[in-house]
């Protein structure tokens, strides 16, 4: 009875584990989605400076969700994502409208990507 409780016990610790890990990826998939979104917007408006600024903080952001990502996903998805990131400030400011809404969507994609193959779906257990 004692390994019945004990199994039930570590199931649910890795539930919670996996729940945990779902939630951060998620709020810093939409955290990031939402401020890559509002640069293409300022860069496509022609408010460049802001479209840089803005850059910037998702790189930021990408930065910081990098580190506590590292633990739930694959290392080499989350350079994927931080180095199409890491070039939409130079982008911007070299006034590459046409790239810099290219690497913003790549990156957008590459985000929605990692969220969907850490969804609770049988898919991804098999």
């Amino acid at each position: 009875m004692k390994r019945l409780w004990a199994v039930l016990i570590l199931m649910v610790l890795i539930a919670a584990i996996c729940t945990a890990g779902y939630i951060t990826i998620e709020g810093y998939r939409d955290k990031t989605v939402t401020t890559l979104q509002a640069a293409m917007a300022a860069a496509n408006s022609g408010d460049y400076k802001k479209a840089e600024e803005l850059a910037k903080q998702a790189e930021t952001t990408w930065i910081d969700a990098e580190q506590k990502l590292s633990i739930f996903v694959n290392h080499s998805q989350l350079s994927e994502v931080g180095l199409s990131v890491a070039k939409l400030a130079p982008l911007i400011k070299d006034g590459s409208v046409g790239e810099f809404n290219a690497e913003c969507s790549l990156s957008i994609v590459q985000l929605i990507h990692i969220s969907n193959r850490e969804k609770f779906r049988w898919e991804n257990f098999i």
